[in-house]
C-alpha cells in the first residue's frame, strides 16, 4: 500500500510540475516580449536604426518572406556610421543574425512587388536596429527601398513590427 501511496504522489508531483513549467514558459515569454515592446517605444535611446546597403544570400526567396541571412556592402555600412562604437562587430553580427518582415510588412512587400523584384544580386536599402531582445532573437525589418523605390516606408514597419510584439505579448 505505501509503495502505491509513493507512486501516486510521485505522478501528481511530476503532473503539476510539468503544467508549472508550461505556465512559467509563457509568463517568461510575455516578460520578454514587454522588454522588447519597452525597448522600441520608450527606451528608443538605447539602440540605434541603421540602413545600409545588402544582398540577401538564400538561394530561394520564398524562403525571405518570413526571415533571411544578408551579405552587407561593409564599405557602405562603415561610410554611414564611421562614428558607430564597434561598427566592425556590428556589421559581423548583421551578418550572422537573420532578419525577418512581421505578417503585416509581407503583405504590403508583396502588394509592392518586392518579391518580384529581387534575385541574388540585387541591392537592397533595409533599415533596422541594433537591439537584441534575448539569445535567437532575429532583427525585425522596418523599411525596404531597391534603388530609391520604397516597398515598405519606415513608419508603416515601425507600427506593423509595433503590433507584432503587442501580439506576442497578449499570445505568448
Amino acid at each position: 500500500m505505501k509503495n502505491k501511496s509513493v507512486k501516486l504522489f510521485a505522478i501528481i508531483v511530476f503532473i503539476f510540475t510539468v503544467l508549472f513549467s508550461f505556465s512559467g514558459c509563457k509568463a517568461c515569454a510575455r516578460t520578454q516580449w514587454k522588454q522588447v515592446y519597452d525597448a522600441y517605444t520608450n527606451k528608443t535611446e538605447r539602440f540605434v536604426f541603421q540602413t545600409f546597403n545588402a544582398t540577401i544570400t538564400q538561394k530561394t526567396f520564398a524562403e525571405i518572406k518570413t526571415e533571411f541571412k544578408i551579405l552587407i556592402d561593409s564599405d557602405d555600412f562603415f561610410e554611414k556610421y564611421k562614428d558607430y562604437p564597434n561598427a566592425q562587430a556590428a556589421v559581423t553580427a548583421y551578418q550572422r543574425q537573420r532578419f525577418y518582415f512581421v505578417d503585416e510588412s509581407i503583405v504590403i512587400l508583396e502588394e509592392s512587388g518586392f518579391f518580384d523584384d529581387i534575385n541574388e544580386d540585387t541591392v537592397i536599402t533595409f533599415t533596422t536596429n541594433d537591439y537584441i531582445g534575448w539569445d535567437g532573437w532575429r532583427y525585425p525589418v522596418f523599411a525596404v527601398d531597391i534603388n530609391g523605390k520604397t516597398y515598405l516606408d519606415f513608419e508603416t514597419g515601425y507600427t506593423n513590427v509595433i503590433n507584432f510584439v503587442k501580439e506576442k505579448i497578449n499570445n505568448p
